[in-house]
């Protein structure tokens, strides 16, 4: 699945791929397969593709290339 990430013709035009959901373990510690989704950046206006950002269910950014997420807090 491919989606557009930022839509400013000729400005931003960066998409995202979904490209796997695997586990995935940083310093906020460990998440299962079912709760990740991985994403391949690209911008179609630098051409190649950019890094990798994981998503972590009920948490958000997970991984931004070589940044990681250190904690969080669960709010009720």
């Amino acid at each position: 699945m491919t989606y557009a990430m930022e839509g400013a013709p000729g400005i931003a035009e960066d998409e995202g791929r979904i490209i796997r959901s695997r586990p995935v373990e940083v310093p906020a510690g460990f998440f299962k397969k079912e709760d990740t989704v991985w994403v391949q950046e690209s911008n179609p206006l630098e051409g190649g593709e950019g890094d990798v950002k994981v998503f972590g269910e009920g948490v958000g950014l997970l991984v931004d290339g070589p940044v990681e997420l250190l904690e969080y807090f669960v709010v009720d």
